[in-house]
C-alpha cells in the first residue's frame, strides 16, 4: 500500500496542488466567469493573501508555531499556482 499523498508526488505536483485545482475545476463548472473577473482576480488573491496576512499579525496569536507557520507560508505563497 502506497502512503498518502505517494500518487501526488509521483505526478509532480503536492495534495495542496491538487486540492487547489479540484476546487477551481469544480467552482468553474458552476459559474462563468466576465472577462473583467478574469482580469481582476490576481488582484483579489493578492487582496485576500495580504488581508489573511495582516488578520493573522493583529490577532495576537502570530507568535504560535502554527500562526507563525501560517504567516510564512502566506508570505511565500505563489499567486501563479492559483491561475484559472
Amino acid at each position: 500500500m502506497s502512503p498518502p499523498g505517494a500518487g501526488a508526488r509521483k505526478s509532480g505536483c503536492s495534495r495542496t496542488q491538487r486540492a487547489a485545482r479540484v476546487g477551481r475545476d469544480g467552482y468553474l463548472r458552476h459559474v462563468e466567469l466576465t472577462e473583467k473577473e478574469r482580469e481582476l482576480r490576481p488582484t483579489a488573491l493578492l487582496y485576500m493573501m495580504l488581508e489573511w496576512g495582516v488578520w493573522t499579525v493583529i490577532n495576537g496569536e502570530w507568535h504560535l508555531d502554527r500562526h507563525a507557520r501560517f504567516l510564512t507560508d502566506l508570505l511565500a505563497a505563489d499567486l501563479g499556482r492559483y491561475a484559472l
